[in-house]
This record gives structure tokens, sequence and C-alpha cells, in this order.
């Protein structure tokens, strides 16, 4: 394995920092650092980059059938069906309740958006994982400071007419009222210039959504039902 390649490093870096690397795979990522100081410097980015994800996820007990299936298979020591990839571990843990759920789903997200983009020189600052309503990723937004600019990206195919957009809406915390952020042509990633009144909507968004809207107008409210949402995360911690 060539571990000079950068797309390589970054993916090992990323599920380092995530915890994905187990057994053999993690001890032989560890020795690499200590003779590579780049390696090293790589995964500590990554962790101080996941780290503040972990810390806006809500925490949830979960019920006791979780526990219940944990012992079972520490004392039958039975693994049939049982796999080590990352999605199957998100699917067992959706047994939590349904908020602690929604959490880790969208955590699992940003973070597997992340470690397949590695991150550019200067970190984003807010990241949302827009979701539909089977809680499938089709926006990725991500929010970058200095200058305040906003990166869109569709992740999976929406359908609309050369007249309409899609309209990003910042829906403020604690009120739920929605303010219109910028409008986006499904396609091609594009990336926005914000003023100073935009960037403070992401700073006091506890999420962003999203609709189709009319091009020729400026929403000023969604017309039509929201198709996407999903949690602004704070990744800098201010």
């Amino acid at each position: 394995m060539r571990y000079d390649d950068p797309t390589l490093r970054e993916v090992l870096a990323g599920e380092y920092a995530l915890g994905a690397l187990h057994g053999a795979a993690r001890r032989r990522f560890e020795r690499l650092m200590r003779r590579d100081a780049a390696l090293q410097r790589l995964a500590q980015d990554w962790q101080q980059l996941l780290v503040p994800l972990a810390q806006e996820t809500p925490s949830a007990v979960p019920p006791a059938r979780v526990f219940a299936a944990i012992r079972h298979r520490i004392e039958t020591g039975s693994r049939a069906g049982v796999t080590s990839g990352f999605w199957e571990l998100l699917g067992f843990w959706r047994a939590f309740s349904a908020i602690g759920a929604a959490a880790v789903v969208v955590l699992a997200l940003t973070t597997t958006f992340l470690m397949l983009r590695p991150p550019a020189a200067v970190p984003p600052s807010y990241v949302a994982i827009l979701q539909d309503q089977a809680a499938q990723p089709a926006v990725a937004v991500t929010a970058y400071k200095n200058p305040w600019r906003l990166n869109v990206e569709s992740l999976a195919v929406t359908s609309t007419r050369p007249d309409q957009v899609l309209q990003i809406w910042a829906v403020e915390k604690g009120s739920g009222t929605l303010r219109p952020l910028i409008a986006f042509t499904p396609g091609q990633p594009q990336e926005v210039a914000l003023s100073e009144t935009q960037w403070k909507l992401i700073k006091s968004a506890h999420s962003l959504a999203a609709s189709v809207e009319p091009a020729a107008t400026v929403a000023i409210a969604p017309t039509t039902p929201l198709l996407y949402s999903g949690l602004c995360l704070n990744l800098k911690g201010s």
C-alpha cells in the first residue's frame, strides 16, 4: 500500500480521528505517524475538526434492548453477520431515541462527507448536510470565514425547472423562524460570497432548510413545502 498517496493519507487520518481504524490497522497507522511528522499533524487536524461535531451532538440513553443485545454478543461470542463497516455500526445505534438517532445520522453524514472531501487550507466554520424525508443526504452546505463565503453542493438529484432555484433557509434557534440565505441552482458545486448579515444568520441558525422557489423573485418565505433540512453544526466553537 502506497502511504505517500495524498488521498490515502487523508482518508486514513480521517478514519483514525473518527475511531474507525481498529486492531492491526490502527497500530500500523500509529507506527507510521511516529516516523512521519506530517501524517501525525494531518491526524491531529482531523481530530480538531471532528471533536466539535461530537460536542454538538446531544447525549441519549439507549433502550434496555441495546444493552441486552451487547451482553448477548459478549456472552455467546457470536459475530455472525457482523461486519466492521461504519454504516452498519450506524444502523445498530439507530436503536437510540428518535432525537439521539437523528443526531447520530447527522454526525455520521457530516464526518463521512468531510472524509471524502479532504479539508481545505482553511477548514469550514459551519457545515450542514440537508436530508430528505427518508434521511437521505441531498445538499451539503459549508460556511467559511475570512472571507465569509458559502459552498453548496448537490449530493442527490433535485428536479427543478429552468425558472426555479433551490432556496436555502436559515432556521433560527429558539423561534424556528425561516430567514432566506441564498438561492442555489442544483448541479455543479457553487461558492457564494456572504454579507455580514448573512453570516450572522448562519451563526444564529439551529438548522438549514431548502425549498424550490421561482428564480425570478426574491423569496421572503417558502412558497412550497420544505424538501430538505439538516442541523447547522459549528465546527470552530466560535
